[in-house]
């Protein structure tokens, strides 16, 4: 028997721990995302390199126990740096996996023992290949060599063996390596030829969506700030979150958390802001005229401050209604920064000229700004990276794609927090557009509370993000039936605000779509068509599809239904293009009987029956529905029909039950699906269901 092998015997215990994975943990972090990354993503190589903390052996773990796969582990130490201990414990590692024989490697360990004995050159491939042709016949089913903490492999003789094993290995051989640097091995030839996957320490790091769920699941009342706070100050780190709730708690109310190990904390905040949900206060003319003054004074060299202040001139003009203006100050400061190679100030620009395509309503062209290499960069400073999620997140508002537009907004969130409250805030606003549109009450609700507790304590009071929030707030009382409550406050808004600007237009449409659902169609009308009197260049800008949709309700309201079905079909050739669905799904319930006509009219196979279609599925989606109001107040017989119809009774039985002719049960069965605007019994259950009713 070798000395490697005598050496083995005496070893007992520790063999066998170096040898096995270290056990589970009873509470496990979940990375489906990093399982899935792994396993669409098949290589013979894998190396995971993290400092510590980052759940780099519990992956592995899970990796290997959901595939079921063959595999033996080896756990190295500092004193694997020398080659009679590495060799050993690899060969005897490779020996656990199935179909191996015992004296895997025996030859091998000779070799290596008669070398260092006789002083003479070890030949490290010499020794190994007799190794790699026996488990190439022994080995008969996929299998992985995990190597642990791989760091170690620091020496030029371990390193040289570990190289031979991964140039020559056997076929059904993969490997795995995991440590908290990279190790003293040669792998840019796998990478060159494809053969490697490499996962660091960004790659391990929580999501913001992953710190989310996890924090929701301890604290399921916390609050978005909370949320990013504890992001911000782990940056994802897997240690921290590990925590238990008590712990987390602590972690909170602490200001002195440590930062995972190897990353520091981004403590620039950038004056550069992005009014991506603007509120109705404009831009004032004097503050346009400033920002003018102020560009004319400065410095050809204030590169930095010129750009800025074109930057800010390019949005005030888009808040204005003016985006052929805006593209010139973003045009005239993409060819000021040509020249530059400051990343940041570049990625910026990228994102005022995405903005800019949003409110012309070219959300195409915008995605394909958003999607830039420099926008995508994850050097970018965390406000710039929340930007370009609060916009992504605004795109796919617009295109009806609300599941993607929440996990975006909870990135800009997680990603915002305390350190970029105006980026926050705007978060906070369209997550709660969201809520509202899925009719998720309480949670919208609570929401803005917490965007009206923001506007205190950052002293946010001036900017008009109240009105912001109170038009929100007025949604959802409509679709709690508090119609004269939001009346009054719509009343007061559109007041306050002047239709001048595309934001100011919104509160003027939520105004009418009002007095449409409170039987007041006449009055709504009159305010649509004295909007539409304001000229657009870009007749595809959400705020201009938004109006039309409405001129078309405001027209079938008011008994101009040919007029209606012109207008509503025009509007889908200019929204089709651009997949503009939002506008289309703000009133669905009423729009629908109107598309179902228009869509009888569109040519079979076309792109415009498509999109159509695409709104019909769009609006059958559970709390899809904005507005579901009644056409006229039930009677209290009708009331007393519909209640039996929910206990399941047919018309005779109703008939019976209330002392009248099955003629009147079915008349007052007609006038009631009219008023709920449905078209069957279980359509009305459902629908007054849905309006608490029942």
């Amino acid at each position: 028997m070798s000395r490697f092998s005598t050496q083995a015997t005496h070893q007992g215990g520790l063999l066998a721990a170096k040898l096995q994975p270290p056990p589970l943990p009873a509470k496990q972090l979940a990375r489906p995302r990093l399982l899935d990354t792994i396993t669409d993503n098949p290589k013979p190589f894998l190396l995971l390199e993290a400092p510590t903390g980052y759940g780099k052996t519990l992956l592995i773990q899970q990796w290997l126990a959901h595939h079921q796969a063959a595999f033996c582990w080896l756990n190295l130490d500092a004193k694997d740096s020398d080659i009679q201990r590495f060799a050993l414990y690899l060969i005897m590692a490779l020996r656990q996996l199935p179909g191996t024989s015992p004296d895997l490697g025996e030859s091998c360990l000779k070799k290596f023992d008669q070398a260092l004995t006789e002083g003479s050159g070890l030949d490290i491939e010499d020794g190994l290949l007799p190794l790699l042709a026996e488990l190439n016949t022994q080995i008969k089913q996929p299998c992985w060599l995990v190597i642990d903490q791989a760091h170690w492999l620091n020496s030029p003789l371990p390193a040289a063996l570990i190289e031979c094993l991964l140039d020559n290995r056997p076929d059904q051989l993969r490997f795995i390596l995991a440590g908290q640097k990279q190790p003293a091995i040669k792998l840019a030839h796998l990478q060159l030829q494809d053969q490697l996957l490499l996962l660091n320490a960004r790659d391990l790091a929580f999501t913001p969506l992953e710190t989310s769920r996890f924090c929701q699941t301890i604290h399921p009342e916390i609050t978005w700030r909370e949320k990013a706070q504890i992001h911000q100050k782990t940056q994802g780190w897997p240690a921290a979150l590990k925590l238990d709730e008590q712990q987390l708690t602590r972690w909170m109310e602490n200001e002195g958390l440590v930062h995972p190990p190897g990353q520091k904390t981004d403590a620039s905040v950038s004056t550069w802001t992005l009014p991506v949900w603007p509120h109705p206060e404009q831009p004032s003319e004097k503050a346009v005229a400033d920002l003018l003054t102020r560009f004319a004074s400065l410095h050809e060299t204030e590169i930095t401050a010129q750009l800025q202040t074109l930057h800010q001139l390019t949005w005030n003009h888009c808040l204005l209604g003016q985006p052929k203006a805006a593209r010139g100050y973003n045009r005239e400061a993409r060819e000021l920064a040509a020249a530059q190679s400051n990343t940041e100030l570049l990625a910026w620009l990228d994102l005022d000229l995405a903005f800019l395509e949003i409110h012309k309503g070219h959300l195409q062209l915008a995605r394909k700004h958003l999607s830039s290499q420099r926008l995508n960069s994850p050097d970018l400073s965390l406000e710039l990276q929340a930007m370009q999620q609060l916009l992504a997140a605004k795109t796919s508002w617009h295109q009806g794609e609300l599941d993607h537009c929440l996990e975006l907004l909870n990135t800009t969130l997680l990603l915002s927090g305390d350190s970029h409250p105006e980026t926050f805030m705007q978060g906070l606003l369209l997550l709660a557009a969201v809520l509202i549109h899925q009719r998720h009450t309480s949670s919208a609700f609570t929401t803005l509370d917490e965007a009206e507790q923001l506007i205190l304590t950052e002293k946010l009071i001036d900017r008009g993000w109240q009105a912001a929030i109170t038009l929100l707030k007025t949604r959802l009382w409509l679709q709690e039936g508090k119609q004269e409550l939001a009346l009054t406050w719509l009343a007061q808004l559109s007041n306050q605000f002047p239709a001048r600007t595309p934001v100011q237009l919104e509160v003027h449409l939520a105004y009418s779509q009002a007095l449409l659902l409170n039987h007041k169609p006449g009055s709504a009308l009159k305010i649509i068509e004295s909007l539409l009197n304001k000229p657009s260049d870009y007749p595809a800008a959400p705020t201009c599809l938004h109006l039309k949709v409405q001129y078309a309700l405001a027209l079938a309201a008011n008994r101009q239904k040919t007029p209606a079905l012109d207008q509503l079909q025009e509007t889908l050739l200019v929204a089709e293009p651009d997949q503009h669905r939002l506008p289309f799904l703000i009133d669905n319930t009423r729009l629908e009987p109107l598309l179902d006509e228009v869509i009888e009219l569109l040519a079979p196979g076309s792109d415009l029956l498509h999109f159509a279609t695409s709104l019909q599925a769009s609006g059958q989606q559970p709390g899809s529905r904005l507005f579901l109001p009644l056409i006229d107040k039930l009677s209290s017989r009708e009331q007393e029909v519909l209640l039996l119809v929910a206990e399941g009774l047919s018309n005779q039985e109703i008939g019976r039950r209330l002392f009248i002719s099955l003629h009147t049960v079915k008349s007052h069965l007609k006038h009631l699906m009219k008023k709920l605007g449905v078209r069957s019994r279980t359509q009305a259950v459902t629908r007054a269901r849905e309006l608490r009713l029942l």
